[in-house]
């Protein structure tokens, strides 16, 4: 059952405490037309309100009475339960802007990985690196790419081999590109093609690789062009069905089941992963593919992800970006977010 424990500290003596909860802000109402207390006379330094709902939030103040006079607190509020978050769920990486290292210019050097994997994505150059900013009605870190130069390198290799599927989750604002943008781009050693490439064509979301390195590159791609629009995103490969799909905020925008050969995806050396742009095999010589546009994070894993916790991601961007509104009616998390 959740539970919301309230403790105070009162300076001098006291008779009694009130508690007042109310679900929304209190701030503004007059002392005498707040709702009725919850409890009343009570002794102790603390309460807990055990009568709440699971993912909810409530808002709370403390009459103190001492002598027949009251004295009323200021209001706090209280989310009922523990907010999950994707650290919930094995990812290989899990980068978010809010762990980004910056230096006073507000330039990225790093995204630290949240996966436990250490998959960070560093850049050292200062030229190269995207500013930290911010995005969407919360005001949420985002990073900015400049769509020529910018980006951030993970030189792990390993993760994406001999893996059936992998999926990714992200929420971005693309400005509009003619051709290619890369978000996220898995580079295959030696000819540069990608294993995987979340990347937007001419600002329409795209999702493609190859199984093999004989493939022939193969996509999913969505027919509206979100440029402009901040996004709740999701793609799934399924390598041995040889089919992909695109959710656009938690609704289905695109499937392909025609996505290259079927079976398991080889083991052929990766390069590295980039966000932010296409580099080619000696670090950045050369760019294609930029990302213009903001980036709040990029998630991705392996295997095929259950509904529940693809929808459990699409609950907690929105609920962390403020993008509620975005999701459908009939989404699990449109009124609250995901709660352990």
């Amino acid at each position: 059952m959740a539970g919301i424990r309230i403790e105070f500290a009162q300076f001098g003596y006291f008779d009694s405490f009130d508690v007042i909860r109310s679900n929304s802000s209190m701030t503004g109402i007059a002392d005498n037309a707040l709702p009725t207390p919850i409890a009343t006379g009570l002794k102790t330094m603390y309460y807990v309100d055990s009568d709440v709902v699971k993912g909810l939030t409530y808002y709370y103040k403390v009459r103190v009475w001492r002598n027949d006079i009251s004295f009323l607190s200021d209001e706090i509020s209280a989310l009922a339960g523990e907010l999950w978050t994707p650290n919930q769920i094995a990812t290989f990486i899990n980068l978010v802007a809010d762990n980004s290292v910056i230096n006073p210019s507000n330039l990225v050097s790093q995204i630290t990985d949240s996966s436990g994997n250490n998959r960070n994505a560093v850049q050292s150059i200062d030229s190269r690196k995207p500013i930290l900013t911010t995005f969407g009605p919360l005001s949420q870190k985002a990073l900015q790419f400049d769509g020529s130069d910018d980006f951030l390198f993970i030189s792990d290799t390993e993760y994406t081999k001999n893996k059936n599927s992998l999926w990714v989750f992200w929420v971005d604002q693309p400005t509009f590109k003619t051709a290619y943008t890369s978000v996220f781009y898995i580079v295959y050693n030696g000819f540069g093609g990608s294993k995987l490439n979340v990347s937007l064509n001419s600002g329409k979301t795209a999702l493609g690789g190859r199984r093999t390195a004989s493939d022939n590159y193969a996509e999913v791609t969505n027919s509206v062009n979100v440029s402009g629009q901040i996004g709740i995103n999701f793609g799934q490969i399924n390598f041995t069905l040889k089919t992909g799909w695109l959710f656009r905020d938690g609704v289905q925008s695109a499937v392909n089941s025609n996505l290259g050969t079927a079976g398991s995806s080889d083991a052929q050396g990766i390069y590295g992963s980039v966000m932010g742009a296409y580099v080619n095999s000696n670090a950045g010589a050369s760019f294609s593919e930029g990302y213009i546009g903001k980036i709040g994070c990029v998630i991705i894993g392996g295997g095929v992800l259950s509904i529940d916790d693809q929808q459990r991601l699409e609950g907690w961007a929105a609920h962390k970006y403020g993008l509620t509104s975005k999701l459908a009616s009939d989404h699990p998390y449109k009124t609250i977010p995901p709660i352990l």
